[in-house]
């Protein structure tokens, strides 16, 4: 139930096209709802012309019909849960955004069970480009990539060490000008 009134609140609109999603987050969270509720039509309309030469190599717009399969594919051999979004900067172009995500995916054609008896989830971390059309200011899914889960964790111990040796030497500036006025 709770879900449900989060839908109509969150993505319902915009998956009916009685609004536009205002954002890169919202087209991102929109775009998650849809491949759960199985709105391909949505995830089409959402997605770049570049997206075809990205997956198939094919001129922009030129695999329509490959992209519709891939998605219900999508749809229905996995299972989706848990998005988070890192975070979303601006990319190399005025109307291009990237975005850090993850999720929880769990194949529903291959199960994997773990010691426990329960369903063996993966856990995903995805760098997305989107690209925002002039017409219509909609954003659209260009293309991807998975990032490495070791990888974004060295990252994230290294984001980390910098913001505690950051701290550590602002700590130490005050402590060190104190010492100085001491010895004059």
């Amino acid at each position: 139930m709770i879900a449900q009134k989060f839908y109509k609140k969150c993505c319902k609109p915009y998956h009916t096209g009685a609004a536009a999603s205002p954002s890169v987050e919202a087209t991102i969270r929109a775009r998650f709802s849809a491949i759960l509720k199985k709105d391909i039509s949505y995830l089409l309309k959402t997605s770049h012309p570049d997206l075809h030469s990205f997956m198939y190599g094919t001129e922009p717009g030129q695999a329509l019909r490959q992209l519709q399969d891939d998605l219900w594919n999508t749809a229905d051999h996995y299972e989706y849960s848990n998005l988070k979004i890192h975070s979303v900067q601006p990319g190399e172009q005025p109307n291009e955004a990237l975005a850090i995500f993850q999720y929880t995916v769990y194949d529903l054609r291959t199960p994997l069970i773990d010691d426990q008896g329960n369903k063996s989830r993966k856990v995903q971390i995805e760098q997305s480009r989107f690209v925002q059309d002039p017409e219509t200011q909609l954003w659209r899914f260009a293309d991807y990539k998975l990032v490495e889960v070791p990888e974004a964790l060295a990252k994230t111990a290294e984001m980390q060490a910098k913001d505690m040796a950051a701290a550590a030497a602002a700590a130490a500036a005050p402590a060190a000008g104190a010492a100085e006025g001491e010895q004059q």
